[in-house]
């Protein structure tokens, strides 16, 4: 009686677990995934859902390869395989989702067992970043026609014969 009231504790802790994870990686704006040693999707969050426009159970047991393509897969490769070895990974990237083209910073992190030290797969956060480059490259391309509207400026000043301190 005790061993399966013991059970039903452990088997409710564990539920509630898997219910605040999925509530909490479903809360984030991020996608989020886990990857197995073989390169196939164990968990993806609901961004994923929007993002490629595909129902979650669509992912689970999928390649990179199947998901994104094989050059975009090719490309993701060389940093997946960095973090197999260990080496926590981020970098930027363009590409085309079902929803548009979107500039993402990746992060992939090893899953690495504590007793073993080896690695058991590896977890990606997808940021989208585009509304942040693109406000960059406009304050970039704003600041250049400052600049080349100060030097016009500058030049017309000087063809009129007037100093700086004569017209402030």
């Amino acid at each position: 009686n005790t061993d399966i009231h013991e059970q039903k504790t452990a088997v409710e802790k564990i539920a509630a677990s898997e219910q605040l994870l999925s509530l909490t990686s479903n809360a984030i704006p991020e996608l989020m995934a886990y990857v197995d040693l073989d390169g196939r999707y164990q968990f993806v969050n609901a961004p994923y859902e929007k993002w490629f426009q595909k129902p979650l159970s669509y992912f689970i047991g999928k390649t990179k390869l199947e998901v994104v393509g094989p050059e975009r897969a090719k490309r993701l490769d060389v940093f997946f395989q960095r973090a197999l070895q260990g080496e926590s990974v981020s970098f930027e990237d363009r590409a085309h989702y079902p929803v548009g083209w979107r500039n993402v910073r990746f992060t992939m992190v090893p899953d690495i067992d504590p007793i073993t030290l080896k690695v058991r797969g590896v977890v990606t956060l997808v940021r989208d970043e585009t509304d942040i480059i693109e406000a960059r490259d406009r304050a970039n391309e704003n600041a250049e026609r400052a600049r080349e509207a100060e030097g016009f400026l500058q030049k017309a000043v000087a063809v009129a014969g007037v100093g700086y301190r004569d017209w402030e």
